[in-house]
């Protein structure tokens, strides 16, 4: 049996349809179709499928469950979700770019300025391990020139709100952020590939922030995370240290600058033995930026992401016609005209002997149609 196979079967089963009518229906030999109904045989086509969905009258959700174990059984379960999963990426990617408004982290106030915290205590339960990250995050952003260190996964949905609340208050704000990628291209329980699922979660600080810098290294994520730890999140600020569990039940605050220079000593050092995640581009910086990947041979792919699709890559010169976007009083046009098309072409042709690759979302595209390129 096949993934398509036992929800076919189980459809026919719960609407009690007569077989002798829905093959006459679909019109494909009997054969054929107890087959595919075994899974012994998949569907030869989409239309097959399409005539069974519509004889079965099936609900929006059962059809959508149909196509997806159609998918599952053609393309396999671990190509269909990793397909999967970098489409909703590249969806939601798009709406992280225009969202000025990340989630607030909300809080009460407990500890109204840093005296007011005891030099250590423990902390028990969630709620209160929240709070006092809430709190800890909430006076660093006070200060002028707010400094974060951070060693935790960007899948902890309270820290990431956090660190958003962090910067859109003050887009200056310092923020050092080590996690842990896969080593393999494993996913986790809901069909995710961890390390896109990641890159998710830190894509709005890098987008809102400028002085946002993520930091990785490599380990197997299902072994991670079925070891024996204590407190393995830190929080380091200039005037606290916030460790805490993996489920946020139990944390320790720090409030001694002795303690504070031991852990940033740590901090820093494991920061040697990572590597930067992603690396700001200003736009005046693009084009040297674009030339250095294209004349190193990097060990690890690299690849540039941004919020405007750029076609100057690879327009061509021979269907572009500049002038109609060019002033006509622009000083010495020709000559502009004649050194830009020179560039395009040398640029163009490097670009394929590098065999450097552009992907483009719909949305990108439709943003290019938009502005009438």
């Amino acid at each position: 049996m096949t993934t398509f196979s036992d929800t076919l079967s189980n459809f026919i089963k719960e609407k009690k349809i007569k077989i002798n009518d829905m093959i006459n229906y679909v019109d494909i030999d009997r054969s054929t179709f107890y087959k595919i109904v075994k899974g012994k045989r998949n569907p030869s086509n989409r239309h097959i499928v399409e005539k069974m969905i519509a004889y079965l009258r099936l609900s929006q959700k059962e059809v959508d469950q149909m196509w997806q174990d159609y998918e599952i059984t053609i393309l396999g379960a671990y190509t269909y979700f990793r397909r999967k999963h970098i489409k909703l990426f590249l969806k939601e990617s798009i709406t992280s770019m225009y969202n000025d408004t990340p989630e607030i982290l909300e809080s009460t106030p407990h500890y109204q300025s840093v005296k007011d915290f005891p030099d250590f205590f423990n902390v028990i339960g969630d709620y209160n391990v929240n709070l006092t990250i809430s709190q800890v995050l909430n006076l660093e952003m006070s200060r002028e020139h707010p400094l974060l260190k951070i060693c935790v996964q960007p899948d902890h949905q309270f820290i990431m709100s956090g660190l958003n609340h962090f910067i859109f208050k003050n887009r200056k704000a310092h923020i050092e952020h080590l996690f842990c990628l896969d080593n393999t291209e494993s996913m986790n329980a809901n069909h995710l590939i961890y390390n896109l699922d990641y890159f998710s979660h830190v894509m709005p600080l890098l987008l809102y922030g400028d002085n946002y810098v993520p930091y990785c290294y490599y380990n197997h994520i299902m072994t991670k995370e079925n070891q024996m730890s204590f407190y393995e999140n830190v929080m380091i600020t200039q005037d606290f240290v916030f460790t805490f569990t993996r489920d946020c039940q139990n944390g320790i605050l720090f409030k001694n600058q002795e303690i504070i220079q031991s852990y940033q000593t740590i901090f820093n050092r494991y920061l040697k033995e990572t590597q930067p995640l992603t690396k700001l581009i200003q736009y005046t910086d693009y084009w040297r930026y674009t030339q250095d990947i294209l004349h190193k041979n990097y060990q690890t792919p690299c690849y540039s992401y941004a919020t405007q699709p750029c076609i100057t890559l690879i327009f061509d010169p021979k269907i572009f016609n500049m002038r109609k976007y060019i002033p006509e009083d622009f000083f010495n046009i020709d000559e502009f005209e004649k050194i830009f098309y020179n560039f395009a072409n040398s640029f163009r042709e490097q670009l394929y002997d590098n065999e450097f690759k552009l992907l483009f979302t719909p949305q990108g595209l439709e943003y290019l149609s938009l502005i009438h390129i």
